[in-house]
């Protein structure tokens, strides 16, 4: 069977969990190994833990951003997070990189 990795990177609380953690659950019933790549470690916990789902912390910049205004595209999302920044966008990138290396996902 295949191997399928969910990433969740930016946001926060129980949305992406909710979303993702049903499909996860449906599809590791088929067979499937399911991995999970998470934002918050707490929240993942309460909901992936507790059912043997083997998950990572995402990589994540300790360097955020400040905008004027709220975020009004992904480009602006980005940048909160630190993607604006080489050295920064390259760790995460290598983190990512790795990751893939380790789960070696199909999808």
């Amino acid at each position: 069977m295949s191997h399928i990795f969910f990433a969740w990177e930016f946001g926060e609380n129980y949305g992406h969990l909710a979303k993702t953690y049903p499909i996860g659950r449906h599809l590791r019933q088929a067979g499937h190994s399911v991995y999970f790549a998470v934002r918050d470690t707490r929240v993942s916990a309460e909901l992936l833990a507790k059912e043997g789902f083997p998950f990572f912390q995402s990589p994540l910049s300790a360097r955020t951003a400040r905008l004027a205004k709220p975020p009004v595209n992904y480009a602006e999302i980005f940048i909160l997070y630190g993607y604006s920044d080489y050295a920064t966008l390259h760790g995460l990138v290598q983190c990512w990189h790795h990751l893939f290396h380790l789960i070696k996902p199909d999808v």
